[in-house]
């Protein structure tokens, strides 16, 4: 998961640097470029998401939250 949320973000440093001649011919410039910025800015935000759920889950599993919610929700 993490590693292609990291090539993610490769992919649109890669895009920044380089832009195709097929785009250029094909696309506005000024929307090929807005798209760059979301696809980067959807890169960082879901890699940041999916390590603070990755490290919140394992916070719990070290910290024993789990089995106090499993006491709790379990009859």
């Amino acid at each position: 998961m993490y590693f292609q949320q990291g090539l993610g973000l490769f992919e649109a440093k890669e895009m920044d640097r380089r832009t195709s001649p097929e785009a250029v011919d094909f696309y506005d410039q000024k929307k090929y470029s807005e798209a760059r910025s979301y696809h980067r800015e959807q890169s960082k935000i879901s890699l940041i998401s999916g390590l603070t759920s990755t490290a919140i889950s394992i916070l719990l599993l070290i910290a024993g939250g789990y089995e106090i919610l499993d006491q709790f929700v379990a009859p």
